[in-house]
């Protein structure tokens, strides 16, 4: 998605671009900056450029120097790590600039940002004052919005406006169009409530959980009320379902447990064991850190690349899911295996 952006976004009028990153990749300060120096400068884009070691989705350069970082995230949370990298690489390309500090955006569909991402007391951390989180559902209202406008108002059309097109309809395939509900989530929704299968999922986690409560006071910053603390979370994009709790020692940390469904989502949260749906435990990452588990692991746990390599996730799974005795069992066993393996 971000390479087709890049696209649209090398053809559109520069009076578009500045209107464009104005509106949704800059907080209002920089914004008004923007504003007023962007109409001098040469705009062009690029996408998945070497930067020390990570690649961004987007970055925006002004005269051949780079002013602006965009980071694309669907549906997970986005790490620190890689937002602190970028923003330092770009402070660092910026120092020099009298007329332009730099901008750190974070791009995505219903995407988690990193405590305190965009606030000015973060600076120290992320190296770059403007920083601001953007949702996919914007960027589709601002290219439906424009390219509705040209539509009715050009004789000679240009090329960005059918590739406008067909990456609006892209998008409502994929259910990015809209923040809010549409009619294909109501029509869901009533199957899935007619089934009932909300009470099973939480009646299955409370069996989960409950079997998994030595390890979680163990090894887990406990909620105030253990019964209560919980929540089970769905995140279509990556086709879990699943519950997670920061470590005891860290957290930049959690344990989670739950179902992964690879073949519902193109999205890798992690590099999948098997393409048939299956239940998981796994350690893993908020942030960049050393690995809270010994080694070696014991040969059910495997560390598999994460969202943003080099970071790791400690996994074990099964695709025996049913029943949930049994499931709920194996889950028990792994944790108690963690007990010895989180330091």
């Amino acid at each position: 998605m971000s390479e087709a952006l890049c696209d649209i976004l090398n053809r559109l009028p520069k009076v578009l671009i500045i209107d464009f990153v104005s509106k949704l990749f800059l907080d209002d300060h920089l914004a008004h900056v923007w504003k007023a120096h962007a109409k001098e400068w040469n705009l062009s884009w690029e996408t998945q450029q070497v930067i020390l070691d990570g690649r961004p989705d987007l970055v925006l350069y002004a005269d051949a120097e780079p002013i602006l970082v965009v980071e694309n995230k669907v549906g997970a949370l986005a790490t620190s790590s890689q937002l602190e990298k970028y923003g330092r690489w770009l402070s660092g390309k910026c120092k020099g600039n009298k007329l332009w500090p730099g901008a750190l955006t974070l791009l995505g569909h219903f995407v988690k940002a990193p405590r305190g991402f965009g606030q000015p007391r973060d600076k120290a951390r992320y190296y770059i004052l403007g920083g601001r989180v953007c949702e996919w559902a914007e960027v589709w209202k601002w290219l439906k919005q424009t390219s509705d406008q040209y539509d009715r108002s050009c004789e000679d059309r240009p090329s960005w406006l059918d590739l406008t097109q067909e990456f609006l309809n892209f998008m409502q395939e994929k259910n990015m169009s809209s923040e809010q509900i549409t009619p294909y989530d109501l029509s869901n929704v009533q199957v899935y409530l007619r089934n009932g299968t909300p009470n099973r999922f939480y009646k299955t986690f409370d069996h989960f959980r409950s079997q998994l409560k030595p390890t979680i006071k163990k090894i887990c910053q406990l909620p105030a009320h253990f019964d209560d603390g919980f929540r089970v979370e769905a995140d279509g994009e990556y086709g879990l379902i699943y519950e997670y709790v920061n470590l005891k020692k860290t957290e930049d940390w959690y344990l989670g447990w739950g179902y992964r469904f690879p073949g519902l989502t193109d999205a890798k949260s992690w590099a999948d064991p098997t393409s048939d749906p299956y239940a998981f435990m796994c350690v893993a990452p908020n942030n960049e850190g050393e690995a809270p588990y010994k080694r070696p692991l014991k040969r059910v746990w495997t560390e598999v690349d994460g969202a943003e390599p080099p970071l790791k996730v400690l996994l074990a799974y099964t695709t025996d899911v049913w029943p949930v005795k049994n499931l709920s069992d194996w889950l028990a066993s792994r944790g108690r295996e963690l007990e010895a393996l989180i330091r």
